[in-house]
């Protein structure tokens, strides 16, 4: 039908698609964390329960829990408990692994609205960074990069979150629950749990913050720091009355007092729980014969009181200072020793070997019990009373951040519960009598460093990787997410299976990574088992790609070799091209169609040396060659294969993104604009807009034509890589935080 003979059709049709428009899924200016309590999708059951068990690792088999003995006379050794074996159930092969959503209409990120681009939404929780169980005992309270999770004590169901992005440290709960304080990149925050809300942000030391305190009844927080006074760093302890504050009668709180005149570090700060006692303790000074590290201060008026016993003569440096709950007794850590004294004599208890260097430690509620959670990603149980090792918890993957006990006192017949935290394997809560795991909470999205970011060609799936050694498939639709391709099973715990780069195969069917052990995999995306895995390459493979036709696969490692499969033979043959690219293979881009007369397939590659070379893969012809920075280069095609986008690496007085053309290797343009090293590129579908990432953080949106900058997207922590939609309405960055941050036009 001719619309332009019947207006009042075209009318009809037009408002129609505008409702239609207008009630599917868009972005909203406010960013949204996705959390681990969202619905997912029916077909995704094998993840559905993830606050009682760790998210399927794809391709990985069936685990039964082990069931571990109760100490008894018979067994004195520690047991050893294995966090890690929870049942992952492996994808039905009748109920496929990534469903298929639909695809909402969008607005296409062009010039002309691409200043109107804003966070739509941030995929996953980021590291695990610390941990508290509060005083009601009902409630544990985990701080991730992007917020605050309020979890139930007995399942870990999440019952709250608290939307507060950045790094976070140095969790510690008021007496009453009511507040926690914790050292952030803004300084220290007073944050009130019931409203979700900040109270306050207290002056950070000039030199930053190392440790908080809370006092009696949490109206006095203690925080060590260091000022920098002359360019010289000192240590010193500022404790600010909090009363007022939270009375609702005062706007900030009031210094109390100030320590300072520490003659070294000062490593380890504890109020006694009745607030009437601060101690310290610091660094040795060698010059000063019996230097006595540790002291003792009047909780309310920070003047100092005499100690007592072995506590006078209690070695330097001791970290991990704490009181048990009833206040009769004293820990600290001296390296991989656990000193023991009692606080009120000052007589020393025990001395007790751990092995490693503990970075936690706590009291169970009755005094009884004191857990200590190692560099060796072992958490040890002692009994107080006797200094004997009770209990051993390893088989995590991750130094151990934090543990605590249930503050609830125990009537002897409950069983002691113990949580714990790391960054890779979440919150665990385990009972320490029997040595059964009781809940679990893991960690959703990735745990460190995000490298590579990949769209399905029909942008229903979002694959990120990262140097945690996993690469998560996310729904693009409604950022649930999907499961895990987890590489470092798949490789025997020989290597660090860091992964550095992913991608589609054109027709969706098939995931490729790069990683740091020296390997290309293959991964089917609908089950999510391995497929193939090549042989041990030169170095980190820090590029993969497919040829447009789907038929070959070429990666380029650290070594500087750029090599390419013919994926109708096994990836483990050898590669039909072995082409010498030195120093290092930084990014490859194949030319989307066959460019030049006769037509050629090329491949673009970015290198150490800063030179962009273009090969010709049906032959291993080197056909071009285009100087960039002087220093490694990021590349990538536009979608038609016009234009060569080059972003400078590496040491440079500045970092520019330089436009060629790809058939005359003229330079068309250079963008200026960054001042850290060009880590991501990424064009959208019609080629029209360039976005590129750096170090700094910011995402630049470029209009291609005529070189103008467009719009400066800003994200916590580096950006490593960015992907455009095939509806090019989203834009995904990642980087440094662990995060996925998606980018669109509300």
């Amino acid at each position: 039908m001719d619309l332009r003979r019947h207006p009042l059709v075209a009318i009809w049709l037009l408002v129609a698609a505008l409702l239609v428009f207008s009630c599917g899924p868009r972005g909203s200016q406010t960013a949204r964390i996705v959390v681990a309590t969202a619905t997912p999708s029916p077909a995704l059951s094998t993840i559905a329960a993830m606050g009682t068990s760790t998210p399927p690792m794809v391709g990985q088999q069936t685990q039964l829990p082990p069931t571990l003995p109760v100490e008894t006379a018979q067994s004195p050794a520690a047991a050893t408990l294995a966090p890690s074996a929870t049942p992952r159930p492996s994808p039905s092969p009748t109920s496929p692994h990534v469903p298929t959503p639909s695809v909402p209409l969008v607005q296409p990120i062009i010039p002309a609205n691409a200043d109107q681009v804003v966070l739509q939404e941030r995929l996953g929780q980021g590291a695990l960074q610390d941990m508290a169980w509060l005083p009601d005992a009902r409630t544990v309270v985990a701080a991730h990069r992007s917020g605050l999770s309020l979890y139930d004590a007995g399942t870990l169901e999440e019952r709250q979150f608290i939307a507060v992005y950045g790094w976070k440290a140095g969790l510690v709960a008021s007496p009453d629950g009511h507040h926690v304080a914790m050292i952030t990149e803004h300084g220290v925050q007073l944050w009130d749990l019931a409203a979700g809300r900040l109270v306050h942000t207290l002056a950070e030391p000039s030199g930053g913050t190392k440790l908080l305190a809370f006092g009696a009844n949490g109206e006095t927080l203690a925080i060590l720091g260091s000022e920098l006074v002359e360019g010289t760093s000192q240590d010193t302890v500022a404790v600010w009355d909090l009363s007022a504050l939270l009375g609702g009668s005062a706007d900030e709180g009031h210094l109390l007092y100030r320590l300072d005149g520490f003659r070294r570090g000062v490593t380890g700060l504890a109020f006694s729980p009745d607030g009437r006692i601060l101690v310290t303790s610091r660094q040795q000074d060698f010059t000063v014969p019996n230097d006595a590290t540790l002291a003792l201060w009047d909780g309310r008026t920070g003047q100092p009181l005499s100690v007592e016993g072995d506590l006078s003569v209690a070695p330097g440096g001791l970290d991990n200072l704490g009181f048990s709950p009833d206040g009769r007794l004293l820990a600290g850590t001296e390296i991989s020793i656990i000193h023991v004294w009692d606080a009120t004599s000052g007589k020393l208890l025990h001395s007790l070997e751990n092995e490693y260097s503990p970075d936690t430690l706590a009291f169970s509620a009755d005094a009884q019990l004191l857990a200590a959670g190692s560099r060796d990603e072992v958490v040890r149980v002692w009994d107080v009373m006797s200094g004997r090792l009770k209990r051993a918890v390893s088989g995590y993957t991750a130094d151990l951040i934090r543990v605590a006990f249930d503050p609830a006192p125990s009537t002897g017949t409950e069983e002691v519960r113990l949580a714990t935290a790391t960054a890779r394997d979440g919150v665990q809560l385990w009972d320490v009598q029997s040595g059964q795991r009781k809940a679990a909470r893991p960690q959703i999205g990735h745990t460190d460093n995000v490298t590579a970011v990949a769209y399905s060609p029909d942008g229903r799936l979002l694959a990120t990787a990262s140097t945690d050694e996993r690469v998560w498939l996310w729904d693009a639709a409604t950022g649930q997410p999907l499961g895990t391709l987890d590489a470092h099973a798949m490789s025997s715990g020989q290597w660090c299976a860091c992964v550095w780069s992913l991608a589609f195969s054109p027709d969706g069917k098939t995931v490729a990574t790069g990683s740091t052990d020296a390997r290309v995999r293959l991964w089917d995306v609908e089950s999510g088992t391995l497929l193939a895995t090549s042989e041990v390459l030169g170095d980190l493979v820090r590029a993969v790609g497919f040829s447009p036709d789907g038929r070959r696969l070429a990666a380029g490692d650290g070594d500087g070799n750029l090599l390419v499969w013919d994926l109708a033979a096994p990836l483990a043959t050898e590669p039909v091209l072995r082409l010498d690219n030195p120093p290092t293979v930084l990014s490859i881009s194949f030319s989307p169609q066959q460019l030049g007369s006769p037509g050629t397939t090329m491949i673009a590659t970015g290198s150490g040396d800063g030179i962009i070379r273009l090969w010709d893969v049906d032959s291993g012809q080197l056909v071009r060659q285009m100087q960039g920075s002087g220093n490694s280069v990021e590349v990538v095609y536009s979608p038609d294969g016009s234009v060569l986008a080059a972003g400078d690496v590496g040491w440079a007085d500045e970092f520019s993104v330089r436009l060629w053309d790809p058939i005359s290797g003229e330079l068309r343009q250079t963008l200026s604009g960054h001042t850290k090293d060009v880590s991501a590129l990424a064009f959208t579908p019609d080629g029209q807009v360039l976005a590129s990432g750096d170090w700094d953080g910011f995402t630049r949106l470029w209009d291609v034509t005529t070189g103008k900058q467009l719009q400066v997207l800003e994200q916590g922590g580096s950006v490593e890589s960015a992907a455009f939609r095939p509806d090019g309405g989203h834009l995904a960055t990642a980087g440094s935080d662990g995060l996925i941050w998606i980018w669109s036009v509300p």
